[in-house]
């Protein structure tokens, strides 16, 4: 090998690669002839410490496609996916839920979620991080 030349690293690229690419270039990774796996149903944790959330909240439709990002350099939580709505960080997939969704990203499976039920105001239940309820998915 050359002096200059670059070498190209074996492995492909990782899954918090893949999770920015995903991220920064929204439906790319859409491949035609795909199919999308329904996964699960959850609330996402963390809503009520997220700052201006009622307001996002508001401007939300549901249905609405969220991003999956993986968090593999989170202190608290080395499987954590973070819910995201373009820049917006809206909260967390439940850590008792993200063991085997962080598997399937790890393995380059793209996931991603949708709003379901959306309260713009979190006193209105019983529980703030039920304010935003979302439907998971895999493309394959």
């Amino acid at each position: 090998m050359e002096k200059n030349e670059k070498q190209v690293p074996s492995g492909g690229i990782g899954s918090s690669e893949l999770s920015r690419l995903q991220f920064n270039l929204p439906g790319l990774l859409d491949m035609p002839f795909s199919r999308d796996i329904f996964l699960m149903k959850r609330s996402v944790a963390g809503c009520n410490h997220v700052d201006g959330l009622e307001e996002h909240l508001g401007k939300m439709e549901q249905g609405q496609r969220l991003t999956l990002l993986r968090e593999p350099e989170n202190k608290a939580d080395k499987r954590a996916i973070l819910v995201m709505d373009g820049d917006f960080k809206l909260g967390y997939v439940p850590r008792k839920d993200n063991g085997i969704l962080s598997r399937l990203m790890d393995a380059g499976k793209y996931l991603y979620a949708t709003a379901d039920s959306i309260l713009c105001d979190p006193a209105d239940v019983d529980f703030p991080w039920e304010a935003l309820i979302i439907s998971i998915y895999m493309q394959d």
